[in-house]
């Protein structure tokens, strides 16, 4: 780093108020202190590993964080970190901090144990693999995109006609978010296929249902065939509650997911975010993890969502994966993003040097991946 000596250091107590101010100025949100401590202080892991980057009159003007996680590799948990919140104060930048802070925050990783690292990002991959992630031992996996399924059909004119209606009742920012959901909806309803129907149903979180799953699901992970998924976040009871119950920034709505006998096969959670409703989070069994299981459970979710008045569905998932080839099969659709400007997200893992070889092949192997909403975007 040149110019005026920067501090990297762990973060402190008395640094919080000034992370969130940075916070609120890079990214114009209006984040509260108590947004912050819940995503970074009271994770159900511990507090995530912060790195800041402080001025000689203590001023924060860099921060990266790592929040602690387990990721599943098939019968094997590895202790990971997701990067989050990067940021460098505007007239700081251009001046070497990333790097500090990046190489710091391994460095303080591989002392605390951590297996894993990784981390997604909007932007340019590959260029930014050989400038700012040059050297460091990051790896691309692949990049993730946001599929859509159309709830409203209809028309050209009766999307047009609620258009209008909308467009005397809100601003500028809503009428640009309902005519790019109108463009998508119009764009994709003629090629979205039908769900195939099947017996499942979706009931309210009872949390022995949700233990019983969740022991199931471990047992399929840990069985030499995992099905179409081998590379997961490890859903613990503890992780579930906090990111979907606790989460002071935006109301969740959980669905057990139950076959025809009351038996749980699955979950679902999802949001509303203006005129889309967002899937955050999906799990099903193996034997319901296959194209006609997730129609089912999009058919009998969609019925759901329809009565919110929303125009779509939205999903994010890791081109080329598993999950991501079965939501096309159901219906999700994407558009080139010269039309929809959803940038696609880049995965790039970075391996503790110890960590076995083949287990390093497996976190490189696109297809194994299952990611979703609660993976891959920031919860701030």
């Amino acid at each position: 780093m040149s110019g005026t000596p920067i501090e990297l250091r762990k973060i402190e107590p008395r640094d919080f108020e000034q992370v969130n101010e940075l916070y609120n100025r890079v990214f114009c949100r209006n984040r509260t202190i108590d947004q912050f401590l819940w995503e970074f202080r009271r994770g159900p892991l511990g507090p995530a590993l912060e790195i800041v980057a402080v001025t000689p009159e203590g001023r924060v003007v860099g921060h990266l964080g790592l929040l602690p996680n387990v990721v599943a590799i098939g019968s094997r948990s590895i202790k990971a970190g997701k990067g989050e919140t990067l940021m460098i104060a505007p007239e700081y930048r251009g001046k070497g901090i990333f790097r500090g802070l990046l190489a710091e925050r391994l460095k303080s990783a591989w002392e605390a144990g951590f297996e894993m690292t990784w981390t997604t990002f909007a932007g340019a991959a590959p260029i930014l693999l050989r400038t700012n992630y040059a050297g460091t031992g990051y790896t691309l996996v692949g990049y993730l995109e946001h599929l859509y399924f159309p709830l409203l059909r209809g028309a050209p004119e009766t999307l047009a006609s609620v258009a209008n209606t909308m467009r005397r009742a809100n601003g500028v920012r809503q009428l640009r978010h309902l005519i790019r959901c109108v463009r998508i909806t119009q764009s994709l309803s003629a090629r979205a296929s039908v769900p195939v129907e099947c017996n499942l149903h979706l009931i309210q979180y009872q949390e022995d249902q949700v233990r019983e799953l969740l022991g199931r699901w471990r047992q399929e992970m840990s069985s030499p065939d995992s099905g179409p998924y081998r590379v997961t976040l490890e859903r613990t009871l503890p992780y579930l509650r906090w990111r979907f119950f606790d989460n002071p920034n935006v109301d969740y709505t959980w669905r057990t997911v139950t076959d025809e006998s009351g038996c749980p096969v699955g979950y679902i959670v999802w949001h509303l975010s203006g005129l889309e409703v967002v899937v955050d989070d999906m799990l099903l069994l193996r034997d319901w993890f296959t194209s006609t299981g997730i129609s089912g459970l999009l058919l009998v979710a969609r019925e759901t969502w329809r009565t919110s008045n929303v125009f779509l569905a939205r999903f994010l998932s890791l081109r080329g994966s598993a999950v991501y080839e079965s939501l096309r099969l159901a219906g999700f659709g994407s558009l080139p993003h010269s039309e929809i400007p959803d940038p696609r997200r880049a995965l790039l893992i970075r391996p503790n040097p110890n960590l076995k070889e083949d287990l390093v092949d497996e976190l490189a192997d696109t297809r194994r991946w299952y990611l979703s909403g609660i993976f891959t975007e920031g919860i701030s």
